[in-house]
């Protein structure tokens, strides 16, 4: 696996997705005005188009995003996206922000079997 972490503090936004982040504005916690840089995702996108309007710029921090080795594994807060998957071409699962070791753990056997079976 190619490791990868993205260090979302180097990133010149005003708006970080939610106070657990311990930035100090985050879209969960503090009121928009417009004009914010997020560093965000499709749901911190959709959350911000639906209370405030369309007003900011997306800096994209989803770990999908990032992908460019396989095979990969990415943590996703949409949980329709979890499981075996091809994104930008390559071979990899997705796992929920919340997914437990052990279902971390299943998800990287599961993809093993697979990327040796292929």
């Amino acid at each position: 696996f190619f490791h990868h972490v993205r260090d979302i503090r180097t990133i010149k936004a005003d708006v970080h997705p939610c106070r657990a982040s311990g930035f100090d504005h985050t879209l969960d916690a503090d009121p928009m005005h417009g004009g914010e840089r997020l560093a965000g995702c499709l749901t911190g996108s959709q959350f911000y188009t639906e209370c405030y309007g369309n007003d900011f710029t997306l800096e994209n921090i989803c770990p999908l995003g990032q992908v460019q080795e396989e095979p990969f594994i990415a943590r996703c807060c949409r949980s329709e996206r979890e499981g075996p998957c091809t994104w930008n071409g390559k071979t990899g699962v997705v796992v929920h922000w919340g997914a437990s070791p052990a279902k971390i753990a299943h998800a990287v056997n599961d993809l093993v079997v697979r990327w040796r079976a292929r």
